[in-house]
């Protein structure tokens, strides 16, 4: 049960890491998207940053380092994945919207 406990700590951050990088990769579309490939190795730094504060912390916390781990990993990455999913997504319908407004003649989409 403890170890539960431990893998459920570290998830909730992992979760709100992968959360706040989703909400700044949707920032980066909207305003900037030829950056956002430019932006995965601060997604990359961010979240090994995380497991590896997790790594050290776990040690002063009562909970096994490997739950901590699991939970921070599982924390960080599942979200993650269902987040880009949902991020394609929004990128899809701004590019169909894109060009719907290309092929009626709205010059104010050229270049999108």
């Amino acid at each position: 049960m403890s170890s539960l406990i431990g893998g459920t700590v570290a998830f909730i951050p992992g979760a709100l890491i992968s959360y706040l990088i989703f909400r700044m990769n949707l920032r980066i579309l909207k305003t900037k998207p030829d950056r956002l490939a430019s932006f995965s190795i601060v997604r990359q730094l961010v979240s090994a940053g995380y497991l590896f504060l997790v790594f050290f912390l776990s040690r002063l916390l009562p909970w096994s380092t490997m739950s901590m781990l699991l939970g921070a990993a599982s924390g960080v990455t599942i979200p993650a994945i269902l987040l880009a999913f949902r991020l394609a997504g929004i990128n899809n319908t701004e590019n169909k919207r894109a060009a719907g407004a290309v092929e009626k003649g709205d010059d104010a989409h050229e270049g999108v």
